[in-house]
């Protein structure tokens, strides 16, 4: 499944204060510089660091057909329970919804998933080429960032210093090996498979 953010973050895990005052910056010249990395830094941290989704967001994800099993998995755990849809558009443009009666959200298991309920089948049409299936969903810790893991927050703090002392080596969605190790030990637990080093 691909998925696109449909609604951004209304704030970021780590705040401009917290972020001055751990790096030791008393002067404001660089505030705005400073909001760039701590949103790069979550963003860093969401898609290639731990495969989560850190504060509240709205995703589409999509896919060409139904699954032949019985649920579908959502990247960005961890998955809200409200929010839900799923729209299907048929080789001709008509698009329908999934009775959300017919589904189950799971937001135990990682990554989160919507599960058939028993004697329920995925809805049979013929599809449109690509992206036929629209899941529309809700995930992340929280709105606020005090429902951020505190870990996560400390990985992110570590990372954002490295990358205003070190402007000139880090490239922003590209992992590289002077990224701090305790960046990545901070962030061990809840790396999603395939995610981190």
């Amino acid at each position: 499944m691909i998925y696109k953010v449909t609604t951004e973050p209304t704030l970021e895990p780590v705040t401009l204060a917290e972020a001055c005052s751990h790096m030791r910056v008393n002067v404001g010249d660089d505030d705005t510089y400073i909001t760039r990395l701590i949103k790069g830094a979550r963003q860093y941290t969401e898609d290639t660091a731990t495969g989560r989704a850190l504060i509240t967001q709205t995703r589409d994800g999509y896919m060409d057909a139904f699954p032949n099993i019985r649920f579908i998995e959502l990247p960005g755990p961890p998955l809200q329970s409200t929010g839900m849809s799923v729209k299907y558009k048929d080789s001709v443009g008509v698009e329908a919804t999934m009775p959300s009666t017919d589904y189950l959200v799971d937001t135990v298991t990682e990554p989160g998933r919507i599960v058939l309920k028993t004697g329920k089948i995925w809805p049979s049409f013929t599809p449109e080429v690509a992206n036929a299936i629209t899941i529309r969903y809700i995930c992340g810790y929280g709105t606020a960032a005090a429902n951020v893991p505190e870990p996560i927050r400390q990985a992110m703090l570590i990372l954002i210093a490295h990358m205003y002392e070190a402007r000139e080596i880090f490239v922003l969605g590209t992992k590289l090996l002077d990224v701090p190790m305790s960046y990545w030990a901070l962030l061990a637990e809840f790396r999603m498979d395939g995610f981190g080093n």
